[in-house]
């Protein structure tokens, strides 16, 4: 779930509506923040007993979080979109796009789809014994695994791709 709230020259920060909402907080309510030693930071609930940290119902939506829908996420931030940008590309609303990526609703296929295209991707149904390699050769952009990189490398499949549309045009 990504939520980023801004801390203020005063040095309070507003915790996001959904994060809000999922937890029921309520003004007035007190939060308290322990910092551990290996860097997490656990923001718990302090004044009401039975709830869990905010920490604890951030990895655990009312809908669990897809490897496709994380992949989505990551291409979005890598190519500094917000979410209304998406929602802009894709002509989805921008409450459906926050509510996909929060956890909030199972999002359809095809809303999925919309932002893939827009992200300039595509989604491949892969047998389930063949997707680890499949993922391996994406993540090596496409060079044959098993050849030593450098100039006597062959080039990558993407490559040669590449060279045969710029050839067909």
């Amino acid at each position: 779930m990504a939520a980023i709230p801004t801390l203020s020259a005063q040095g309070r920060i507003t915790i996001p509506r959904v994060i809000r909402k999922l937890m029921g907080l309520k003004p007035g309510d007190k939060i308290a923040f322990e910092l551990c030693q290996d860097g997490a930071l656990i923001i718990q609930l302090k004044n009401r007993r039975g709830l869990p940290p905010i920490s604890e119902a951030l990895h655990h939506p009312r809908f669990p979080m897809h490897p496709l829908l994380t992949s989505l996420i990551a291409m979005r931030q890598a190519n500094h979109l917000t979410q209304g940008e998406l929602a802009s590309r894709s002509g989805l609303s921008r409450t459906a796009i926050q509510q996909a990526e929060s956890g909030e609703t199972d999002p359809r296929f095809s809303t999925l789809s919309e932002m893939a295209r827009a992200l300039d991707m595509d989604i491949i149904a892969v047998p389930r014994p063949l997707r680890q390699e499949v993922e391996w050769f994406i993540q090596s952009g496409g060079k044959i695994l098993g050849h030593p990189p450098g100039i006597s490398a062959p080039l990558s499949a993407v490559d040669e791709l590449l060279r045969e549309n710029k050839h067909q045009r």
